[in-house]
């Protein structure tokens, strides 16, 4: 398959940076099968995908139990214990979404009826109630729409990551954020995922990427019938992934999970070293990572001339503003991707505006904000829609008897998904 082989070139360029080929050799060298390991890094080094990685002519990821571990300078809370599994579906984001977390939650509830389950929508989730349950639960599943730095179940409810790394969680003993971006790193504070762990949640999975909403769903289902099955998180995730693998989905590769993070003192290091795991310091600087992310494999095939142009132009641009603004750590690298993007599709799009399908429709748009957000939406890769998808959800929007703030909005968690 396509994808798989462009998967195994940033296969061997990861090996390289790691020396992954010297460390398989020492340590797997004697031809011992090894089930477990455990990658030490630091959390803004978390997207990293070492589950990429090659030994004995297959991916790691496929077969390997592999958890990460946080170097972090402080040590969480660890003094509760929960007593029941709180689980929110989103029923906000869209009708795909919503169907699919029905579907979610109705096979889960036969999965948990030794546990106290309380299952909740966004639509009608307050503040109040989202920290009462959080503070009890021993299990946390969330399934819909994510952002890397927040929750929005709803208008009046967003809950920042910066404030959910005060609480003491850790009553928790495993959190599934099953959603978009749920474990991505994040650069302007610390994502999710990090601060649930640093908040003492004792382990965490989900997505490092975007996520189709179908494998999102049946990867949610297949991890609660495993775990309360086997009562291990890694045999678990191992299972989601040889779930996706059958389906020859690439996103197996985004699937991660974190466990108690590791303190850098010599009493934690001797308890490493009496696991029987192999462990891994990634010492990557983030900008090696950076240059991995920008040319990770495409899922999506540009079905039309003019697109395929504007993002040959794009790539040619983004590689000289990159290397000008390298020096500057405050510069997002996804900020200049977007910016570019728009530059040059709204570049391009001029001199083809006899031809464009949304012709008509984006000359009625008065706001900038929302051009900038169908100009956005048409030209960025998207995990599920084509093409010619995106310009049907686009014209269902457009003509849509609402405000334009309101056709912004809707296109906004279209894109963000």
């Amino acid at each position: 398959m396509e994808i798989e082989e462009l998967i195994k070139k940033k296969s061997y360029w990861l090996a390289n940076e790691l020396g992954w080929d010297r460390i398989s050799k020492e340590n797997l060298g004697n031809g011992s099968n090894i089930s477990n390991l455990t990658v030490i890094t630091e959390p803004n080094l978390i997207e990293v995908p070492f589950e990429i990685l090659m030994y004995k002519n297959t991916f790691i990821g496929d077969t390997i139990k592999i958890t990460r571990k946080l170097i972090l300078d402080l040590v969480p809370p660890s003094n509760k214990k929960g007593n029941s599994a709180f689980f929110i579906f989103d029923d906000k984001s869209n009708l795909n979404i919503t169907e699919s977390t029905i579907r979610e939650e109705q096979e889960i509830k036969k999965l948990s009826n030794k546990n106290k389950f309380i299952s909740m929508k966004t639509s009608v989730l307050k503040s109040t109630r989202f920290k009462e349950e959080l503070a009890t639960c021993k299990y946390f599943h969330f399934a819909g729409h994510l952002e890397k730095e927040k929750f929005q179940f709803n208008e009046a409810v967003t809950i920042q990551s910066n404030e959910i790394q005060k609480w003491n969680l850790s009553n928790i003993d495993i959190a599934y954020l099953n959603g978009c971006n749920g474990l991505s790193s994040s650069q302007s504070m610390h994502s999710l995922g990090v601060a649930f762990i640093i908040a003492g949640v004792k382990s965490i999975a989900g997505f490092t990427y975007s996520i189709p909403t179908e494998e999102a769903e049946r990867t949610g289902i297949r991890f609660w019938k495993s775990y309360f099955e086997t009562r291990s998180v890694e045999k678990s995730i191992l299972s989601c992934k040889q779930q996706l693998k059958k389906l020859e989905s690439p996103f197996r590769f985004t699937l991660i999970n974190f466990g108690i993070p590791i303190q850098e003192d010599k009493k934690h290091k001797k308890i490493l070293n009496s696991f029987n795991v192999i462990t891994i310091i990634a010492t990557l600087f983030i900008l090696l990572y950076q240059a991995f992310k920008r040319e990770e494999p495409k899922t999506v095939i540009d079905e039309v001339t003019p697109k395929i142009q504007a993002t040959e132009a794009i790539s040619t641009k983004q590689s000289k503003i990159v290397k000008k603004q390298k020096h500057d750590k405050k510069v997002s690298s996804v900020k200049v991707e977007e910016n570019i993007r728009l530059e040059l599709y709204e570049k391009f799009a001029s001199t083809q505006k006899s031809n464009h399908p949304l012709e008509s429709e984006i000359n009625l748009i008065q706001s900038p904000s929302l051009k900038k957000e169908v100009n956005l939406f048409l030209n960025a890769e998207h995990p599920i829609y084509s093409f010619e998808e995106k310009i049907k959800v686009i014209k269902s929007i457009l003509t849509k008897n609402i405000n334009e703030a309101n056709k912004e909005a809707l296109i906004k968690n279209e894109r963000s998904f």
